[in-house]
C-alpha cells in the first residue's frame, strides 16, 4: 500500500456554506479549509497547490462541476472529490447536491445531479477514485441539519472507486451552528490529524472509516457508510500520524488518559469561561482540570434536580475550590449558563452521550459527578489521611451519605499498579501442566475467547480511549467462562487422580485473578 503520486493525483473539494434558499451551513467553509491544509502536507504527500482545488460556494452547477472535469481530465494516479453542503432528493431516488442558488420545489434542475458529478469521475483514467460525502437528502428544515437520508452509499456507489458517505438511511447529517467542523468532517479531520492508533501506515480508507464510525456512534451521531468497488479499500490517501509507544503504556497510565478525555469532553467549550480559569481556583485541591470538570458535573446535577440559577450560583459562591476573591456573580451565571446550554443540547438532563466512547454509559449526571469524585478522593488519599478527605467531600463538593463517604475515602490510591497480568502469572506458575490448563480455560477451548469476542462485539464504547476497561473487562469476561468451564471438569475429574488437583489449582488461579480484577475496577 502506498500513498497516491503527487504528480498525478488531483483533489477537489467542494463546499456551500452559503444558500439564498436553504438555510447557511458556516462550518462548512473550515471543513474545505482544513482538508486543503492536510492534503498539501506531508501526511497527504505534500499535494502541490495547484493540484488540490478548492470550490467555495458555486453559484450553479457549471462553477461546481469545471473543475470536477479539469481534475478527472488530468488524473493519471488517484481522483478525490469531495463534497459538503445540503443534499435533496427526487421523487424517482436520485440524489441532487445543492450549490448556492438552488431552490427547494420544482426547480430541482438549479442543484447538481450527483449522477452528473459520478460521470465526471467514472469517465477519469485516475487509477483510484475517492468520494466523499458530507451531505443527506431534504426532510429535515431544522437548522444545524443537511437534511435526512436514505441508502446515499447504495445509490452513489461507483466500480472501481471508495465511497464514504456521512450518514445512513433515514438519518441527517450533523452540521451543529456553533461547532467549527461538521460531525462527520470534524471527525475524519482528528482522524488523519491525530493518527489512528493500531492501525498501519499509510492510512487505508477502511480503517479510517472505522475509526470515524466509532466515534460518532460513540457520540450518539449519525454514523457514516462505505462503499468500494475493486480495491477500494485498500486506497490510502494519508500517513498514519500514530507510531507505536516505545514503552507498552501501564494500566495506571491507561486509566490517567481516560479521565483526560473525560474531562475533554465534559468541559468542551468551556475552557474559556472566567470563573474556570486556573487562577481562580485554588491549587491546593488538586489538579485544576479535575476541579473544573467536578465544578461543571456539580452544575450539571443542580440543573437536573431543577435548581435555580441562583441556588447554584449561591452554592458556588460559598464553594471553598475558588480562590479569594471569588468570581462575581456574573461570571457565575455565565458559567451556570454556558453548562444549561451543553445541559440541553448535549442531553445531560437524561443521559451522557457525548461520553459514551469513553465507557461510560448513558449515565445520569449524579453518576458522573460520583465517578469523578471517586477519582478526586483517590488522588487527594495519596497525601491526606481518611477522615480529612471525608470532610472535604462533604465541605467541597457537597457529599453528605456517610456511606458513600466512607467508600470514597477507603479507595485504593493507586488500584491499577499492582495488577496483575493473568497470561504473566501463568507463565511462572511452577508446574507447567497447570499453566497449560489455564490457559486453555482461557482462551478457545474454556470459552474465554468466546466471551470475549461476545462482549467486544456488545461493547458501546470505543477501545481507544478506555484501553484500561478493554483490559479489564476481557480479563474478567474471559476468567468468568474459565471458571464456569473448569468447574465442569472438576466435577468430573475421580478423586485422587492427578488431573483434579491440576485442575483445582488452576480455578484457584482464576479466582485469584477474578478478585483482583474486582479490586481494581474502581476509578
Amino acid at each position: 500500500m502506498r500513498l497516491p503520486d503527487p504528480d498525478g493525483t488531483r483533489v477537489v473539494l467542494i463546499g456551500v456554506a452559503e444558500y439564498q434558499h436553504f438555510p447557511p451551513l458556516p462550518a462548512v467553509r473550515n471543513n474545505l479549509t482544513e482538508l486543503a491544509k492536510l492534503f498539501r502536507s506531508p501526511l497527504g504527500g505534500s499535494l502541490p497547490d495547484r493540484h488540490c482545488t478548492t470550490v467555495l460556494n458555486p453559484t450553479d452547477i457549471s462553477s461546481a462541476l469545471d473543475p470536477v472535469h479539469r481534475a478527472a481530465s488530468d488524473a493519471s494516479d488517484t481522483l478525490v472529490v469531495y463534497f459538503a453542503g445540503h443534499g435533496t432528493r427526487l421523487p424517482d431516488g436520485s440524489l441532487r447536491l445543492a450549490v448556492r442558488n438552488s431552490e427547494r420545489g420544482r426547480k430541482q434542475y438549479a442543484s447538481m445531479a450527483f449522477d452528473d458529478l459520478r460521470a465526471e469521475v467514472l469517465d477519469s483514467t485516475a487509477v483510484n477514485k475517492v468520494v466523499i460525502l458530507d451531505c443527506c437528502y431534504s426532510g429535515a428544515a431544522l437548522e444545524g441539519f443537511m437534511g435526512s437520508t436514505d441508502e446515499v452509499a447504495d445509490e452513489t456507489i461507483i466500480e472501481g472507486t471508495y465511497v464514504m458517505t456521512a450518514s445512513a438511511a433515514t438519518q441527517a447529517a450533523m452540521a451543529p451552528l456553533d461547532a467549527p467542523l461538521t460531525a462527520f468532517t470534524g471527525e475524519l479531520v482528528k482522524a488523519i490529524a491525530n493518527g489512528i492508533p493500531e492501525v498501519p501506515d499509510p492510512l487505508d480508507m477502511t480503517s479510517l472509516y472505522k475509526y470515524v464510525h466509532g466515534r460518532l456512534r460513540s457520540q450518539g451521531m449519525p454514523l457514516p457508510q462505505q462503499r468500494a468497488g475493486g480495491l477500494g479499500h485498500d486506497i490510502a490517501l494519508f500517513h498514519n500520524k500514530w507510531s507505536p509507544p516505545t514503552e507498552k503504556p501501564t494500566l495506571s497510565a491507561k486509566r490517567d488518559e481516560w479521565f483526560h478525555e473525560i474531562h475533554h469532553e465534559l468541559l468542551g467549550r468551556l475552557r474559556n469561561v472566567p470563573a474556570l480559569a486556573q487562577d481562580r481556583l485554588r491549587p491546593e485541591f488538586g489538579d485544576p482540570t479535575l476541579i473544573r470538570s467536578l465544578l461543571v458535573a456539580r452544575i450539571a446535577v443542580q440543573l437536573a434536580q431543577g435548581k435555580s440559577t441562583t441556588t447554584i450560583s449561591g452554592m458556588l459562591s460559598s464553594s471553598r475550590v475558588f480562590a479569594t476573591p471569588c468570581p462575581s456573580t456574573d461570571e457565575l451565571s455565565e458559567l451556570i449558563t454556558e453548562v444549561q446550554f451543553r445541559y440541553e443540547t448535549d442531553g445531560l438532563a437524561n443521559s451522557v452521550p457525548f461520553l459514551g466512547g469513553l465507557g461510560l454509559f448513558p449515565w445520569t449526571p449524579e453518576s458522573t459527578y460520583m465517578l469523578l469524585s471517586e477519582y478526586w478522593a483517590a488522588q487527594r488519599s495519596r497525601t491526606m489521611p481518611r477522615p480529612h478527605v471525608e470532610r472535604e467531600l462533604s465541605d467541597l463538593w457537597g457529599i453528605a451519605d456517610t456511606r458513600v463517604l466512607s467508600a470514597h475515602s477507603s479507595l485504593p490510591s493507586l488500584p491499577l499498579v499492582t495488577y496483575p497480568d493473568p497470561w504473566e502469572k501463568l507463565k511462572a506458575e511452577p508446574d507447567p501442566r497447570v499453566g497449560t490448563v489455564t490457559a486453555m480455560m482461557l482462551g478457545e477451548r474454556g470459552g474465554g475467547d468466546r466471551a470475549w469476542e461476545h462482549w467486544m462485539s456488545s461493547r458501546p464504547w470505543s477501545t481507544l480511549t478506555a484501553r484500561h476497561l478493554v483490559q479489564l473487562g476481557g480479563d474478567l469476561v474471559r476468567c468468568k467462562a474459565a471458571q464456569r468451564t473448569l468447574a465442569q471438569y472438576v466435577d468430573l475429574a475421580p478423586y485422587g487422580h492427578h488431573s483434579r488437583a491440576v485442575l483445582l489449582r488452576a480455578a484457584e488461579l482464576i479466582e485469584e485473578q477474578l478478585k483482583d480484577t474486582a479490586l481494581s475496577v474502581v476509578p
